[in-house]
């Protein structure tokens, strides 16, 4: 909290922000930074409540926090019952509350749990601890790595403008959205790949990865033909203005024919986590969210190529980087057969 509250001025500076626009960009993500403690700890509640086989309260907040957001949003937006309008930085105050209740509801569902009651029993086992932290560690590195890796992509769009980075920011959103099935998929492989590892099943994994890709496939083709054919109309619903929205359109377009890329890493990862081998997406995503980037981005704008390089550069990252992962998954597991 202190390091990012310390650094976002020079950070959104070097974006391209200034006078109001900067001022409005503090104004929210400030918020957020302050609220960091209570994200991790509804991480932290959610996997102790997954650890003991409650999936339905972590559900019930992301319904919950849905609607209570919209009416949060319009009310400290716009102002009202004794609440001044605060603008961008009633957004981040939404936020930061929501996730405070969230907090709160799922401390109250661990409060129920055996697991709770047996807190003072419970001892370090520092052999499962430095396994458990060697199977953590590249996915967490994985995490770290992709918010750079956006920061990356938003620095090479900056001298474009501001209508191009706000077109980045919706485009990302709306691209989240439709690879939203992609990450229920990846934590189903994860689930059943990691059991039968354990079983040593190697042929069910088998038919868990085909079966994840097939259905993967069926997403992103309804995925890319929504995007190609309305992303105009989508970009509308976030802004008025016709740059955005052209600009938005572009990008969208662009990421409709990397979506089934995506869906093969984050399928093959997850099969390398299940199968106990996590340390390939560390290396992966450093190369593909910071190395190449860099590289290719920076060869980009050196002869002064246009916003559209930015985005197919970025796609091509992608699928070099899904054809590594499944050429590495794949002969990883073929030798422990």
């Amino acid at each position: 909290t202190a390091a990012g509250y310390a650094a976002v001025p020079a950070l959104m500076r070097s974006l391209g922000a200034e006078g109001a626009y900067l001022a409005e960009a503090l104004a929210y993500i400030n918020v957020i930074i302050f609220g960091t403690g209570l994200f991790v700890f509804t991480f932290f509640l959610n996997a102790m409540l997954n650890a003991v086989g409650d999936t339905v309260a972590f559900r019930n907040v992301l319904i919950a926090a849905a609607l209570v957001n919209i009416v949060l949003d319009l009310w400290f937006v716009r102002g009202g019952l004794g609440i001044p309008a605060l603008g961008v930085s009633g957004i981040g105050l939404a936020t930061v509350l929501i996730e405070a209740m969230s907090v709160a509801y799922l401390f109250y569902r661990f409060r129920s749990k055996p697991l709770y009651a047996a807190r003072g029993r419970l001892r370090i086992d520092t052999v499962l601890l430095r396994e458990l932290v060697s199977q953590g560690i590249p996915p967490s590195a994985n995490l770290a790595l992709m918010a750079v890796g956006i920061y990356i992509i938003a620095y090479f769009a900056a001298p474009f403008g501001q209508e191009v980075i706000a077109a980045y920011g919706i485009g990302m959103r709306v691209e989240q959205i439709i690879l939203m099935p992609a990450v229920g998929l990846n934590v189903a492989v994860l689930a059943i790949v990691a059991q039968n590892n354990g079983a040593q099943r190697f042929r069910r994994i088998e038919e868990t990865v085909d079966r994840s890709l097939f259905y993967g496939g069926i997403v992103s083709l309804i995925g890319g033909v929504l995007l190609l054919a309305g992303a105009e109309t989508v970009m509308a619903l976030f802004s008025d203005s016709p740059e955005v929205i052209r600009e938005g359109a572009l990008y969208l377009r662009v990421e409709a024919f990397i979506i089934f890329p995506f869906i093969v890493i984050f399928t093959y990862v997850a099969m390398l986590q299940g199968i106990k081998r996590p340390a390939f997406i560390f290396y992966i995503s450093l190369a593909r969210q910071i190395v190449a980037p860099l590289i290719v981005l920076g060869l980009l704008a050196y002869f002064g190529f246009g916003v559209l390089s930015v985005w197919l550069g970025i796609a091509g990252i992608v699928v070099t980087a899904a054809l590594l992962t499944r050429w590495y998954a794949r002969r990883v597991f073929f030798s422990m057969r």
